[in-house]
């Protein structure tokens, strides 16, 4: 029984190796394949982010956040000095009060945003 278990053995590893000489063009076809997909991909990726860093720098895109932020600081500070005037001294529980509040903070938030950018 141990000769046959052996000479099975034998043939399941014969096959195994013939199977990996027979397919090891269309493997290494594949693999190539997948290495040369990956690269392109890589290099796209690599230009797409250098384009992106140039649209962040151009100056047309710098001066246009710089004009959302002077934008979004004159609405912040217009809503600051209206709350200033009509609103500061009133109820906390006043409903136009709290609106103006939450729009300002809005505001805030928004000319931080752009500031960061």
């Amino acid at each position: 029984m141990d000769l046959t278990s052996d000479q099975i053995s034998v043939i399941n590893t014969q096959k195994a190796l013939d199977d990996l000489k027979n397919n090891l063009e269309a493997d290494l076809a594949d693999a190539t394949i997948q290495y040369l997909t990956s690269k392109s991909e890589l290099t796209d990726l690599i230009v797409n982010r250098a384009a992106l860093y140039y649209k962040r720098y151009v100056d047309t895109t710098i001066e246009n956040l710089e004009a959302d932020y002077y934008e979004a600081k004159d609405s912040y500070d217009q809503k600051v000095d209206l709350y200033n005037i009509k609103y500061i001294g009133r109820d906390p529980e006043n409903l136009e009060k709290q609106k103006l509040e939450a729009s300002f903070t809005n505001d805030q938030v928004l000319k931080n945003t752009v500031w960061a950018n």
